[in-house]
């Protein structure tokens, strides 16, 4: 079992880097076995589905809920904790606004109207 600095340096070795934030929920939804620890199947598991070709659009939504803290809406700065300056510049430009919230994008309907 890996705790979640251990966890952190696997993904490291991988070359796969992710935010703090995104690694506390990362271990959180992963560690089933034992808490806040993190097996070597459930690591397989995850490298297995962050790996895939693709996303399924209901991956992909969930990926911004996740990183928008289970809201409908995202925040540049919330983009920006878990993804490049580059996808996040993209993503401001091409997300409608959120109706909820007017400092916010609507991920949901950019989703929908991106992926079918």
């Amino acid at each position: 079992f890996w705790n979640e600095s251990e966890f952190k340096a696997c993904l490291g070795c991988l070359g796969e880097e992710m935010p703090d934030s995104e690694l506390k929920a990362a271990v959180g939804k992963l560690a089933k076995t034992k808490p806040g620890h993190v097996s070597f199947d459930e690591f397989l598991n995850f490298m297995v589905s962050r790996t895939a070709d693709t996303d399924s659009k209901d991956q992909i939504l969930q990926a911004f809920k996740d990183l928008a803290g289970d809201k409908n809406y995202i925040t540049e700065n919330q983009l920006r904790d878990g993804m490049s300056s580059e996808k996040v510049n993209y993503l401001v430009k091409v997300m409608p606004k959120s109706h909820e919230n007017s400092e916010a994008y609507d991920y949901v309907a950019w989703v929908n109207s991106t992926i079918h």
